[in-house]
C-alpha cells in the first residue's frame, strides 16, 4: 500500500478492493464498503467539509470506530483485548446480520452456529458495547440459559466500557456510581443492561428505547442536520438504536432430550421474555447451537424470526472456519457422536435412531484372573437408586490394564435395598476393586452403609444433567472398552442389555439402569484417565 493524504503525512494508507476499500491509521486496520479511487482523500474530506476543523488523532479514530460495528471490533481488540484484530467470514456474517438489526432492516433475528465458535463476545459483549457508544440510553436484557454465565457475560460489558481503550473515544459513556451489582446496571443518561437466566425474574426493566424515546431521536435528528457525518452505506448515527433482548444459549445441552425442559424455555420465552420490549421496535436476538428439534430455535423459527445459519461443514463439504476445527477434526467429531455432531455443529437436530451402542470388542485373550494380577486400577460403577419396583441394582466391574480399558464383569438384578450392600460388597471384594464410584442422587443410604464395611475407597458421584443425555454423551467411548468373558449369568444379562438398548433411551424392559451404571463409569476413567481412549 502506498502513502496518500500528504496532510496527514504517512498516517494514511489505503487499499481499494473488488468489495471493500481498507485503511490503516496509525497502525488501526479498519474496513469500509465504499470504493472510490482514493479512500484517504475521500475520509479526509469528510472530515474536513462537516466541522471546518483539523481533527485530533483520537478523534478520527472515535468515527472510524462508531462507523460500523466491524471497526468498532477491529479497535476493541487492539486496544482493549490486545491482539491483532481479526475476524474470520463467519464472523463477518454475524457482524453484517447485526448491523442490519441496527438499521432496522431486521426486529426477530436467530443465529445457530457450533459450540465455541466465539459467538458470546461478538453478539453480546462486543455488540452491547458498540451500541451504547453509539446511545448511551439503550437498554439491553441478555439471556442465558445460566444465571452465571449472563452476569459474568454483564460483568464483561462493564469492564469493556471502564476500560481506558474505551473510554479515551467514548468518555460520554459512564456506568453510574451505584450501579454496582452484575444483574442490573444503569450508565448516566438511563441505558444499561438487566441480565438474568432463561428461568429467573425480568421483572422492573424493559429493553429498547419507549416510543416516546423514538419520536425524540427523530426530533434531534433533525436539529442536528448538517452536523452528522456519514462514512458508510447503511445506518444513520442519528437514528439511536434504542437496545434489544439478546438471548444466548437459553437452552442447556444437557436438557437436549428432555421435552418437559425444552417446553419451560419455550412457554418462558412467549409468556414472559418477548413482553419485557419497551416498544414494537426493540429487536429480539436468540443466538445459540441447536440441540433438540424443539428447542427455542424451533420454537422462534414458527414465529418468523429470520435466520443465520452457520453449519461446521458447509454442503460443499467445506469447514466453517479451519482455524477453529479442521475437517478431520470435524469428521472426527462426527464418528464420535452423529446426533449431538448433527444437533450442535450441523444446527440439524435429529432423533436418534437404533442401538446405543457398536458392536462390542470381547478380548478371548484375557482371562479375569490376569486383570485381577496385572491391572493398574480395578473400580466399579454403580446404580443402586431403587426409584421405582421396576428398576435394577446395577453394577460394573471395570480394569485399566496395560493403559487399556475393559470390563469384566456385572450385577444386574432387581433386588430389595436391604439386601443390595450385602450383594455389592461380597462381589467388591471378591474381584479386588479398590475404589467404588457410586451415583449419590437418591443413594446416601446405601453409600452410607457401604462406607462402614468397604475396605475400597468409595467415590460418590452427583449426576447433574437428563440421564439420556449423559448415556449419549459418553456412548462412543464404548468403542475402546474391551470386555474380558466370565461365567456369571448376571454379566450376560447386562451385556445383552446394553447391546438391546435403544438411541432414543427406550428398552424392551423400559429400564436404562445398566446404561446409567455405565455410563458413570467412562465418566470417571474419562475425567481422571483420558488418555486411554485417545
Amino acid at each position: 500500500m502506498g502513502p496518500v493524504a500528504t496532510r496527514y503525512g504517512r498516517e494514511f494508507e489505503s487499499l481499494t478492493g473488488l468489495e471493500f476499500s481498507f485503511l490503516n491509521f496509525h497502525g488501526y486496520f479498519f474496513k469500509f464498503r465504499h470504493k472510490p479511487k482514493n479512500l484517504c482523500r475521500f475520509f479526509l474530506s469528510k472530515l474536513s467539509t462537516a466541522t471546518k476543523i483539523k481533527k485530533s488523532k483520537v478523534d478520527i479514530l472515535r468515527e472510524i470506530a462508531l462507523s460500523s460495528f466491524e471497526n468498532f471490533i477491529y479497535y476493541i481488540q487492539k486496544d482493549y483485548d490486545g491482539y491483532n484484530p481479526n475476524l474470520y467470514p463467519y464472523q463477518v456474517r454475524i457482524v453484517n446480520k447485526l448491523e442490519e438489526v441496527i438499521a432496522g432492516k431486521i426486529t426477530r433475528l436467530n443465529i445457530n452456529l457450533p459450540p465455541r465458535y466465539r459467538k458470546t463476545q461478538i453478539a453480546i459483549k462486543y455488540f452491547i458495547a458498540y451500541c451504547l457508544a453509539h446511545n448511551a440510553k439503550a437498554k439491553f436484557i441478555h439471556i442465558s440459559y445460566s444465571q452465571k454465565l449472563a452476569l459474568d457475560n454483564s460483568e464483561a460489558v462493564k469492564d469493556i466500557i471502564l476500560s481506558d481503550a474505551y473510554q479515551l473515544l467514548f468518555p460520554h459513556v459512564q456506568i453510574k456510581k451505584d450501579s454496582k451489582a452484575k444483574e442490573k446496571w444503569y450508565t448516566t443518561e438511563g441505558g444499561g443492561v438487566y441480565a438474568t437466566s432463561a428461568g429467573g425474574q425480568v421483572t422492573g426493566f424493559g429493553a429498547g428505547a419507549s416510543p416516546e424515546e423514538y419520536e425524540d431521536d427523530e426530533q434531534e435528528a433533525k436539529q442536528a442536520g448538517d452536523l452528522i457525518v456519514e462514512f458508510w452505506d447503511g445506518w444513520n448515527p442519528s437514528e439511536k438504536f434504542g437496545g434489544a433482548i439478546l438471548i444466548d444459549d437459553a437452552n442447556k445441552p444437557e436438557d437436549a432430550d428432555s421435552p418437559t425442559a425444552m417446553n419451560k424455555v419455550n412457554n418462558r420465552y412467549d409468556s414472559t421474555i418477548k413482553n419485557r420490549v419497551n416498544s414494537r421496535n426493540t429487536p429480539i436476538i436468540n443466538i445459540q447451537q441447536r440441540i433438540a428439534t424443539n428447542d427455542l430455535s424451533a420454537h422462534l423459527q414458527k414465529q418468523g424470526f429470520e435466520d443465520l445459519i452457520l453449519q461446521a461443514i458447509d454442503e460443499d463439504g467445506n469447514a466453517l472456519c479451519e482455524a477453529i476445527h479442521t475437517i478431520a477434526e470435524l469428521r472426527k467429531l462426527e464418528n464420535e457422536n452423529d446426533i449431538i455432531f448433527a444437533s450442535q455443529y450441523q444446527q440439524k437436530p435429529k432423533r436418534a435412531e437404533g442401538l446405543m451402542y457398536q458392536p462390542f470388542v470381547k478380548n478371548e485373550s484375557l482371562t479375569v484372573n490376569d486383570l485381577l494380577i496385572g491391572a493398574d486400577l480395578l473400580f466399579t460403577s454403580t446404580d443402586a437408586n431403587q426409584t421405582t419396583g421396576n428398576d435394577y441394582f446395577s453394577v460394573w466391574f471395570w480394569a485399566i490394564y496395560q493403559g487399556k480399558p475393559f470390563i469384566y464383569d456385572a450385577i444386574l438384578e432387581r433386588v430389595a435395598t436391604l439386601h443390595m450392600k450385602d450383594i455389592f460388597i461380597e462381589m467388591h471384594e471378591r474381584n479386588k476393586s479398590q475404589i467404588a464410584v457410586i451415583e449419590q442422587n437418591n443413594q446416601q443410604t446405601f453409600i452410607g452403609e457401604v462406607e462402614k464395611k468397604l475396605k475400597a475407597a468409595v467415590v460418590p458421584v452427583t449426576a447433574k444433567s437428563n440421564k439420556l443425555s449423559r448415556i449419549i454423551a459418553k456412548s462412543h467411548l464404548m468403542a475402546k472398552v474391551g470386555f474380558v468373558w466370565n461365567d456369571n449369568p448376571k454379566y450376560h444379562k447386562a451385556i445383552e442389555h446394553l447391546e438391546t438398548f435403544n438411541r432414543d433411551g427406550t428398552h424392551e424392559d423400559k429400564c436404562d439402569d445398566p446404561e446409567d451404571s455405565l455410563t458413570l463409569g467412562l465418566d470417571y476413567l474419562w475425567i481422571n484417565y483420558r488418555h486411554i481412549f485417545l
